[in-house]
């Protein structure tokens, strides 16, 4: 399929997102993290990967599992592939709740080399990509999933510090 016809279908994100409302149930945050982070991770071991993981304890979210489940699987494998060729590589993958308020973050940060800010002026529209042979999607979905939820994505970058992307 053509890639713009991809985008034209895009209209199938705002209708798979809405149907999935009928999904969401209540998911202990840190058992979330737990599945997800080993699925991405799979393969990283050997590239030389740390990861940190701090998820505060307690935290349940109201959400589709699956859907979230893409949206940080995405996240955390962009991170893998933001460090590759870096001296060090280290994969934080961070979530605290609001003592006031019920929110909660989750923050998901690299030791790449940054996003370069022509990139980052438009990071969450399609067809973005630092990759060679990438579509640009998946930040696009990552937000129009997160958004759907009623939440929020951010993203911060540094030159050669890296990135935090924040739920």
């Amino acid at each position: 399929i053509p890639v713009h016809e991809f985008v034209q279908a895009a209209g199938f994100a705002n209708d798979f997102v809405s149907r999935a409302e009928e999904r969401r149930q209540m998911v202990p945050l840190d058992l979330l993290v737990q599945e997800t982070r080993g699925l991405a991770m799979i393969g990283s071991a050997q590239i030389g990967i740390e990861l940190e993981t701090r998820v505060e304890a307690g935290l349940h979210l109201l959400v589709d599992r699956v859907q979230i489940q893409q949206v940080l699987l995405n996240l955390i494998r962009n991170a893998i592939e933001a460090m590759q060729g870096r001296p060090r590589r280290l994969l934080t993958v961070e979530a605290i709740g609001s003592a006031c308020g019920g929110s909660i973050e989750l923050a998901i940060s690299d030791s790449g080399s940054g996003i370069p800010p022509t990139v980052f002026a438009r990071l969450f529209q399609p067809f973005q990509s630092t990759k060679p042979n990438g579509m640009g999607v998946g930040l696009a979905i990552c937000r129009t999933i997160v958004e759907a939820h009623g939440g929020r994505i951010v993203a911060e970058t540094q030159a050669d510090v890296g990135t935090t992307v924040r739920l």
